[in-house]
């Protein structure tokens, strides 16, 4: 069973009819036909019920189809893998960044690297810092974007800028405290941690 043989075969699943499976697979109705039953005669099995009317997987259809579906997945992995190892600003990047971070820095960010790498697919997922670095820690995020400072172990950390902090106050009010003094809140500088 090749990888064309399971394109055609999950196609027929999802459309339910020969002509437009074989008008989505860019073949004749009578290409996809042949070939769909050529692997039910290699498989020794029938993988779709065909009446008049409509075109239903068998039991036994199913199963395969649903590896099929898979093998494709992966296939398609393996494609995005080779086509980063030549671009490596190509194929998806997913980027964290904290709510405070993301409404002022995102709009002038997204739209340059839309520009700038237009073959990047960027998926964006907006939370917590320690929501952030767990996601990136397992693997689940490429990079984030965060305020400064951090546990830093394990993990690689490129400021990007610096902003300070500071406080307003009506003339004449007495401050009682110095806010953000003791040296456990933000900092003002801005990182990604990939």
């Amino acid at each position: 069973m090749t990888l064309q043989d399971s394109r055609y075969v999950v196609t027929l699943a999802e459309t339910r009819n020969f002509a437009r499976a074989a008008e989505a697979c860019f073949v004749s109705q009578p290409t996809l036909s042949t070939q769909i039953k050529k692997l039910e005669e290699e498989l020794g099995l029938a993988l779709f019920e065909r009446t008049n009317k409509r075109v239903m997987p068998t039991s036994a259809g199913v199963e395969l189809i649903a590896q099929a579906r898979t093998v494709l997945e992966e296939a398609e992995k393996l494609r995005q893998m080779a086509q980063q190892a030549l671009d490596p600003m190509a194929g998806p990047l997913r980027l964290g960044v904290i709510p405070t971070l993301g409404p002022y820095l995102l709009p002038h960010l997204v739209p340059q690297m839309r520009t700038d790498y237009p073959d990047l697919s960027l998926y964006l997922r907006e939370d917590l810092t320690a929501n952030l670095i767990e996601r990136l820690r397992t693997g689940l995020l490429d990079a984030i974007l965060l305020a400064l400072p951090i546990q830093t172990d394990g993990l690689e950390l490129i400021e990007l800028f610096r902003e300070p902090f500071v406080m307003a106050a009506a003339k004449g009010q007495p401050v009682g405290r110095q806010i953000g003094g003791d040296g456990d809140g933000p900092d003002g500088r801005v990182a990604v941690a990939a």
